[in-house]
Order: structure tokens, then C-alpha cells, then sequence
């Protein structure tokens, strides 16, 4: 794999950068007369302005002074060398399926066997996994292949960063005797099916993949297991890939607001958007994916005033999503539901309704025909008059941006932040407390905490506690409300012991974030962090106290919470990125697509981080770029 050192980061100018184009024009969506993000219409380049693909970062290599591609055959060896860069969610860490009968431009290379080489489609939808030695490579929702051995070809949608868009390459003469060769696709033939310039797939239940019993009924006649694919996979396979072309799909759509809803110059105004932008995402990973409410984020609001500002001069009808659906095809028709009940498993049967040479598709399931669009954002029409509301998407957007960034990236934030701390303040409440009867530990202690003397401004919380001879089993701190920050998310006690003086309890408890959840496919997918405010203040210490019940069987208590202000270092060093930017001395914050190689290393090392090396940079060592077919 090529990588690059951080110095080489500002060798793509700021010249360079103002003068990408984005890849959509103004192309109107007829039904809600909206302007789409992204269209067939409108395909961009095939060969890409600045940057290269993440599969040119992980294929190419250095050889004798210059660089070549070098694609591992077997396709198990490439799928091998891509989990490396994976962290495992469950028990996979690429998401695989099989399609025999599918809708790609190679559904009739394999005619007539189509179950003897069905085409496999890949996903890396997990997060990164440091490899010793390389930078962190982000794979997650960025890398897609469809492999399908009887053309000796695979297709390949990874992204390139630089750009802020999916680049679309071919690798032929992918066999064993062959010398793969890779080219850039002609992007006008794929987006006729990628209208959404990213990847496709169907919708539940995916009755083409071989999470269908009868799919997997002729594979496994075949062989169990293709391409180290087996033949018969459950049906949650399919849902990941589902689930991450959805978020990839709507990369497209934060890249745009990204590098125009803040004002398509480089001026002042602009470049501070963005960086509320980038704030306001920061601190929503931070807070473990919580939105900071409006009345203490000004970041937020100044965000909200400039969309307000641009909006009616860029897009006046509002935005067209594309869809990356397809409806879902069942090839064998009614002969089966998608969860086998009833499922024709008789070789004979299920041959009869096997296409003999052609697949043949009905107009309503042949992905080349439009699509609607999945939804429209626009401002509501009282803000395109003055008045102060935020557009319904806001949300969506600042999460959006915040997803371009991984579990470690926010871990080192919440670890630098934290390791400084900030000025601190304490909120205190009387609680109610209930002594809950449990078999598995001594002392099981439920805790409702209101400060009802401090209204209007609220400040609330429910614990509950298990302690086993003082020291804590388990806890749980939901619904804490401190205004004018507003609700945190939920937090988890990790340490504490409680100490008894007289007739009263004190425990000091330490919490993080309760956000890595160990449910299927979620352990992994989540930073471990500090509990933090959803304005990205540190909750440093959660104290309980309570005195043993009186003659009436009585509980008292208090609750007190210390507020660390670490997050202003934060601010300060993101106000003072824009300002850099604004003086031509950063690319990071100026025209150009979200890119975390440019934004993370200057904010990081601001706060204290030793410099490191970044991927994907450098896109000048690499092999001349081809386009097929030229």
C-alpha cells in the first residue's frame, strides 16, 4: 500500500482546490422542481482532478523507481488483504453476499451457469483497525466490489477523499494466468444504474442474494462456498451492506453543503461556516452522537443564520437526495417467501425457473430507468422570511460530517481534551431514592434527582446503582438535564465505591459514554469516550450521597455533578484553523470537500498530539491513470 507523509499535505494548493468544480450542475428533479446532488445527467470526470481512489492507495506499490498496480489473485487473497485494515463487527469485519441472478452490467457473463459462477458483492462497512506500521486507513462505507470470475473482471466504487466523491474502476483480466489491469470507468455508463454517483443496492429482503433459501439451494448443489463466500449467508449479511450504502449514498449530499451552503467563495463568511461546521460535528462525537441544543451553541446558530444567508441563492427550490434503492427482485417470482416458509428446496423445481441463457428483468426492477429522490432538503419557508428556525435536516447534516471521522480520531480528541481539563463547575439536586430488592447483589439503589428550586433552568437525572459489599457492580446514569446545555445522552458508571460514615452513604463514581454496545454488529462501531455534555463539556465526577431510611422507611439523598470546561481548547483551536485558512496558510477550511487528512492533523497537534502520519495523500506517485476502452 502507498502512503504519504503529512508534509505533503498542503502540495494540493489552495489554487488547486478552488478550482474543482463540483461534479453536479444545476439539474432539476421534474416532480419537486428541487436541484439534484447528484445526477446521471451530470457525471463528472472519469478521471479524477485531484486525489485518487482508495483502492489505488491499498493495490499500488513502489517498484524500481515507479509505481504499478498489484492485485492479489485469489479474490479470497485481495478480501484477506482489505480485512486487515477492518475491525471485525460480530464475527466479519467485509460484508459478503452472492448474486446469481442479479442486475449489474455483467449479470449475463456467466450464461447459462449462472449458479456455477455467481457474481459476489463486497462491502467494508466496519471501522478501522490500526495496522503496525501505516497510517489508519478508513475503508468504512468507502470501498465496494462486485467480482464475478466468469468475465474475469471486477468492478470496483471506492472514494477518494480529495475530491469528495466515489470513483468507478475496472480491473480486468482478473484470473490466474492473467495480469490484472486497472482502469477509471467511463462514469457516464455506470451512473445510468449509479444514478446517485455511489453505491447501489436492493431493499429488504434481498431475495437475490444468497440469504434466500432458494438462491442457496442451487449454490450449494454447486459447491459450499464460493470465493470464500459460503453459499448460504444470513439475512443480517445484507442488511449491513443495505445500511452502508445508505450512509455512503448521502455523501454526496454533505459534501455539497459542505462546499457550497456556506458560500461558494473563499471569503471570511464562508470559511467560519464551515468551521461552526466542523465544531458542531466534533462536539456531536464527542457528546457520543448528542445534539447540543440552540440556546448555548453558537456555533450552531451561527450556522443556521448563514444557510439562511446562501440557501435562496444556491438552491431556491432546494435540494433532490438521490436513492441508492432498488426494489427488491425475487428471481424465482411467488415460488418463495424470504424467510424460507414455504420455500420451493427441490433441485428440479427451482431449475425450471432458472433463466436458460438471458436474464430478462421488468422495467419497474432494471436499475437504468430514474429513480425518485429518497427525500428534499430545503428551509422551511417562515426562515426564508427571517425568522430563526433551523432547517429539519440540521441534524442530520452535523451528524453526517461527523461520520467521516472514526472511533480513534474521536478517542483522541476526548483523550487530549480531557488530559488538560478546564475550569470547573458543580450542579447539585435532592434525589428520591428506592431500595430495590435483587438476588445477585447486596445493594441495588434507584435514584430520581430534581432541582426544582433552580427553575427555570433544570437540572435532573435518574441513577441506578448495584453494589456488591460497597463496591460497584453496575451503573446507569439516563436522563441528566443540565440547562441551558440540555439532555445528555446515557452514561455509564465504570468505578466507585461507597463509603459509610455515620448513618449516611457517600459514592464518587467515575462514568464514560454508554455507547459501545455490544448488541450484534454494534461492539466496535462506537469510540470509548468520557461522559461528556451534549456541548461537549467533560463530566468529570458524578457524587451520590444518602442517609439510611428513617422510621418511616424513607430514603434521602443528593446528587452532585462536576462540569469540566475542557471543550473551549477545542474551539480555540478550530477559530484558529479558519483563521490560517483565511490567510492562505491552510487548505483545510477553504473550497474542497470535507477531508479529515486536512482538518484532524492541525486541530490535534494543537492540542497536543506529536505529528503523525496520515492517509490517503500524495496522489502523484501512482500509475498513470487510464480510462477504459481509451
Amino acid at each position: 500500500m502507498h502512503t504519504a507523509s503529512n508534509s505533503i499535505l498542503l502540495s494540493a494548493t489552495i489554487a488547486a482546490l478552488l478550482s474543482l468544480v463540483s461534479p453536479v450542475g444545476a439539474v432539476i428533479e421534474p416532480e419537486t422542481g428541487a436541484e439534484w446532488v447528484a445526477s446521471a445527467e451530470e457525471p463528472g470526470p472519469n478521471v479524477p482532478q485531484i486525489g485518487r481512489s482508495l483502492f489505488d492507495y491499498l493495490f499500488t506499490e513502489r517498484v524500481n523507481g515507479g509505481a504499478e498496480y498489484r492485485v492479489p489473485f485469489p479474490f479470497e487473497k485481495l478480501t484477506a488483504q482489505i480485512e486487515m485494515y477492518l475491525r471485525a463487527t460480530s464475527t466479519r469485519s467485509l460484508q459478503k453476499v452472492l448474486i446469481p441472478l442479479g442486475r449489474s452490467l455483467q449479470r449475463n457473463a456467466a450464461s447459462p451457469h449462472f449458479f456455477k459462477s455467481p457474481r459476489a458483492v463486497v462491502a467494508a462497512e466496519a471501522n478501522p483497525a490500526p495496522v503496525p506500521g501505516e497510517p489508519l486507513v478508513v475503508l468504512k462505507d468507502r470501498l465496494y466490489l462486485g467480482y464475478q470470475p466468469s468475465a474475469a473482471a471486477m468492478e470496483v466504487i471506492s472514494y477518494n477523499e480529495a475530491a469528495g466523491r466515489f470513483e468507478f474502476q475496472i480491473v480486468e483480466d482478473y484470473r490466474s494466468d492473467g495480469k490484472p489491469k486497472v482502469y477509471y470507468a467511463e462514469r457516464s455508463i455506470c451512473l445510468g444504474c449509479h444514478q446517485n454517483h455511489a453505491p447501489i443496492f436492493a431493499i429488504q429482503p434481498w431475495d437475490e442474494s444468497n440469504s434466500n433459501p432458494s438462491i442457496a439451494t442451487l449454490l450449494r448443489r454447486e459447491q459450499p462456498d464460493f470465493y470464500g463466500i459460503p453459499s448460504f449467508t444470513g439475512i443480517d449479511i445484507p442488511g449491513l451492506i443495505g445500511l452502508s450504502a445508505d450512509r455512503a449514498n448521502l455523501f454526496s449530499t454533505y459534501q455539497l453543503i459542505w462546499r457550497e451552503g456556506c458560500g461558494v467563495n473563499d471569503s471570511a463568511e464562508s470559511t467560519k461556516c464551515r468551521a461552526n461546521a466542523l465544531l458542531a460535528a466534533l462536539r456531536y462525537r464527542l457528546a457520543a452522537d448528542t445534539h447540543a441544543g440552540t440556546r448555548q451553541d453558537d456555533a450552531r446558530a451561527a450556522l443556521t443564520a448563514r444557510f439562511r444567508d446562501t440557501w435562496s441563492e444556491n438552491w431556491p427550490t432546494g435540494i433532490a437526495i438521490p436513492s441508492r434503492e432498488l426494489p427488491d427482485l425475487d428471481p424465482f417470482g411467488a415460488a418463495k417467501t424470504y424467510l424460507g416458509v414455504g420455500a420451493i428446496r427441490e433441485v428440479d423445481s427451482l431449475e425450471n425457473l432458472v433463466p436458460t441463457d438471458v436474464i430478462s428483468i421488468d422495467d419497474e426492477y432494471e436499475p437504468l430507468y430514474p429513480r425518485p429522490p429518497l427525500e428534499v432538503w430545503d428551509l422551511p419557508r417562515r426562515m426564508l422570511g427571517g425568522a430563526a428556525m433551523e432547517p429539519s435536516w440540521l441534524d442530520e447534516f452535523i451528524a453526517g460530517l461527523g461520520e467521516f471521522l472514526v472511533p480513534q480520531d474521536i478517542e483522541l480528541f476526548d483523550q487530549l481534551l480531557a488530559e488538560n481539563g478546564g475550569a470547573a463547575l458543580q450542579y447539585n439536586a435532592p434525589c428520591e431514592i428506592k431500595i430495590i430488592p435483587d438476588a445477585l447483589v447486596d445493594t441495588m439503589l434507584s435514584f430520581s434527582c430534581r432541582d426544582v428550586e433552580a427553575m427555570p433552568t433544570l437540572f435532573s437525572a435518574e441513577v441506578r446503582v448495584q453494589l456488591d459489599d460497597g463496591e460497584l457492580i453496575d451503573g446507569l446514569i439516563k436522563k441528566l438535564r443540565i440547562d441551558p446545555y440540555g439532555p445528555a445522552g446515557p452514561l455509564k458508571a465504570v468505578d466507585g465505591k461507597a463509603r459509610q460514615t455515620e448513618n449516611s452513604w457517600r459514592l464518587v463514581l467515575k462514568v464514560r459514554a454508554s455507547n459501545d454496545h455490544a448488541s450484534l454488529g454494534e461492539l466496535g462501531r462506537h469510540p470509548r469516550i468520557n461522559a461528556r455534555l451534549p456541548t461537549g463539556e467533560l463530566i468529570s465526577e458524578i457524587v451520590l450521597e444518602w442517609d439510611e431510611p428513617d422510621d418511616s422507611g424513607r430514603n434521602t439523598g443528593s446528587l452532585s455533578v462536576t462540569v469540566l470546561n475542557d471543550i473551549d481548547r477545542l474551539r480555540i483551536a478550530v477559530a484558529n484553523l479558519a483563521t490560517r485558512s483565511e490567510n492562505g496558510l491552510s487548505d483545510a477550511l477553504v473550497a474542497g470537500s470535507f477531508r479529515r487528512s486536512a482538518l484532524l492533523p492541525p486541530l490535534l497537534e494543537s492540542l497536543g498530539m506529536a505529528p503523525v502520519t496520515w492517509c490517503c495523500l500524495n496522489e502523484e506517485a501512482f500509475p498513470p491513470v487510464e480510462v477504459v476502452g481509451e
